[in-house]
């Protein structure tokens, strides 16, 4: 049986177009095929297979299926005889990585042959890393926007896996992307990538017989054999080549190594990972002859580490000093050194069982590795200094009431989408915030974007070039704010650690420091399920808007967190935002705000091809001007968010 994982940095790349027709390929070549959908964020498998109708009956989830005396016999079945088993119906139901061993192990039994799972983004997921160790092959699926490198780098950073385990599948969304294959191979580094890259074309959507990947086209051939490892037979009447994919492979001759003319990617990786190593501009005294075994989302930590002086490895069988390993990778550190246990939650404080060895330290976050390394070990393990800022006028600030500044009333401001990426709310609330400044008030953006960092990489950091403060440092030390765009202070994403979180504590106690300096404070929430985090953050808001643009797989997305995630912040506050009006095959506002439940209390923000300018400049390295600032289609908009704003509390200045 073959595993078959599927993933992508961004929820609207093409990622289940891809997989859905991949294991719809695999089903009409006459193999027996399970789809499981384990995006449990935005998986819309049953609507893209046809099954909404079947649905309505009991039928197995991810969640449960051990419900089912005989889930097989009661789930779904979609186009060419695909077995379907869609993510949870709750929101709120968990998928456990032992629940999906047991359900890969008796889908074997029953005489299944490949399995494909549509994984969501969220590299934080229990079951993630377990998921891409065991596959037999991983596609990841790249689109070709302004976005995508930046999305692929940050993504393969928190991911932990390098280039050269992965399928990389370039799908051209668009009529002219932004990025050609070999622009994306070269920029992310990865022309040592040892498996293949598959591109696939433009299809318009008249063209289109579903809203799956046709499977009768070339590349949905060459997927196919590549996720099976072996020649296939052709389908009926198909357009693929009569020469199997994997044959061309290896009778044609290698290509020339791509150069890279560019400046290399910088992430976390050592260079056997397929990287270059991190540089830091700090002076550091090393510590000799000490390495750490670094296992699961522990990996994490290899930046810093090395950059005070320590070697890293990712092997097991390697000579090391200590181990560092998550609680989910924890089993498979060897027994003969010490290991600490990064991110252990209570269960495993108190488990004597598991952590009867004096080895064994469980440690309840990443800061104290550091103090634990010192103590066991010596050596000066200090953390990083400023590093300098990309524009001149940014500075460092502290987060701490003003002397000369009458009381304030702030107001909290959230630009939120679900769990549904790229929706334009970091763009809103990056020009809602300047246009705001620009009238003379003092405001603070906050990034809690910690997986993509959208906001801050607009700000003019990235990888190579950290910002001197992040939040990290305002929830830890109240010193976190440098100065963005448009005059705005900016909180900016760890982006040395990436998909770091805050707790609700920490979220509620920096706020409510903001609010005492700040007659406004704007949010930038990631696209991810509502955590216990993003909702403290939701309730402080006196204004939350959803942003969606209007199409229909969008809207449905960012409509299932309408409800109970809302209803607990406060459905009054709530405000609804149709983002890129006008756009090609875009529905009516009206519709639009329709399927997202506010068909009165909406606003609109119309397409506005200086919006798209000024944000590719930014991801080309030149400083965001926010449009807003200028003369632009959509300021009329931003300046009525703006008003909305202000009547939504009195401010004192």
């Amino acid at each position: 049986m073959r595993l078959i994982a599927i993933t992508s940095p961004a929820t609207d790349a093409g990622k289940t177009f891809i997989a859905t027709g991949l294991a719809e390929g695999l089903a009409r070549r006459g193999i027996k095929t399970l789809f499981i959908d384990l995006d449990l964020a935005v998986g819309d498998s049953i609507r893209v297979f046809g099954l909404a109708d079947e649905a309505r009956q009991p039928h197995p989830t991810v969640a449960s299926w051990r419900d089912f005396p005989d889930p097989w016999r009661s789930s779904l079945t979609g186009p060419g005889g695909v077995v379907v088993i869609p993510r949870p119906e709750n929101n709120g139901e968990s998928v456990a990585e032992d629940g999906l061993t047991e359900l890969i192990a008796q889908a074997e039994s029953t005489g299944i042959e490949a399995v494909v799972m549509d994984l969501g983004a969220d590299v934080r997921a229990p079951f993630w890393d377990g998921i891409i160790e065991r596959a037999d092959v991983s596609f990841l699926v790249l689109d070709t926007d302004g976005k995508a490198l930046d999305r692929a780098r940050r993504f393969l950073a928190a991911s932990m896996q390098p280039p050269e385990g992965w399928v990389l599948v370039i799908n051209q969304r668009t009529p002219r992307g932004r990025y050609r294959q070999d622009e994306m191979v070269r920029n992310l580094g990865a022309a040592s990538v040892t498996r293949s890259v598959v591109t696939i074309p433009f299809i318009p959507e008249k063209k289109r017989p579903t809203i799956r990947l046709p499977v009768d086209i070339p590349s949905a051939g060459e997927l196919a054999e590549i996720a099976m490892g072996r020649p296939l037979v052709e389908l009926k009447g198909g357009k693929t080549s009569k020469k199997s994919f994997l044959a061309r492979i290896f009778s044609r001759k290698a290509s020339p190594e791509i150069q890279n003319d560019e400046e290399p990617f910088v992430t976390p990786f050592r260079e056997n990972k397929g990287f270059e190593g991190i540089s830091s501009p700090m002076p550091t005294e090393a510590i000799s002859n000490r390495k750490a075994l670094l296992l699961g989302r522990a990996q994490s930590l290899a930046a810093t580490l090395e950059n005070l002086g320590w070697d890293t490895t990712f092997y097991e069988h390697d000579d090391y000093d200590v181990a560092l390993a998550d609680p989910a990778t924890f089993k498979r550190v060897p027994r003969d050194k010490p290991t600490l246990i990064v991110g252990a939650g209570m269960d495993l404080f108190f488990s004597s069982d598991q952590l009867a060895r004096e080895s064994v330290i469980p440690i309840a976050n990443e800061n104290a590795v550091v103090a634990i390394l010192q103590e066991r070990f010596g050596g000066a393990l200090s953390r990083r200094q400023s590093v300098e800022i990309p524009d001149s006028n940014m500075s460092e600030h502290s987060i701490s009431p003003s002397a000369d500044r009458k009381k304030v009333a702030g107001v909290v401001v959230g630009f939120y989408s679900g769990a549904q990426g790229y929706q334009g709310k970091t763009v809103l609330a990056l020009n809602t915030a300047a246009l705001l400044a620009s009238e003379g008030h003092p405001v603070c953006l906050v990034d809690l974007d910690t997986d993509k960092a959208g906001l801050t990489t607009l700000c003019g950091w990235n990888e190579g070039t950290l910002p001197p403060v992040d939040l990290r440092n305002a929830v830890e030390s109240s010193t976190g704010v440098v100065k963005g765009p448009g005059g705005v202070h900016v909180i900016t994403a760890p982006l040395d650690y990436p998909g770091w979180s805050h707790t609700p504590i920490q979220i509620n106690n920096l706020l409510g420091k903001l609010v005492a300096q700040y007659p406004y404070v704007v949010l930038d929430f990631g696209a991810r399920v509502a955590s216990p985090s993003t909702i403290a953050a939701l309730k402080q808001c006196g204004i939350v808007f959803i942003v969606s643009t209007p199409f229909r797989g969008a809207l449905s997305a960012v409509a299932r967190f309408r409800g109970k995630e809302m209803a607990e912040i406060g459905g009054s506050k709530v405000r609804a935002i149709i983002n890129r009006v006008g756009a090609d095959g875009a529905m009516t506002p009206r519709d639009a705000a329709a399927i997202l439940g506010f068909a009165s209390a909406y606003s609109t923000v119309p397409e506005d091809s200086a919006f798209v300018a000024a944000e590719t400049k930014a991801l080309d390295g030149k400083k965001y001007i926010p449009p807003v600032l200028g003369k632009c289609e959509a300021k009329k908009a931003v300046k009525g968010l703006v008003e909305e704003i202000q009547k939504s509390q009195g401010v004192m200045v």
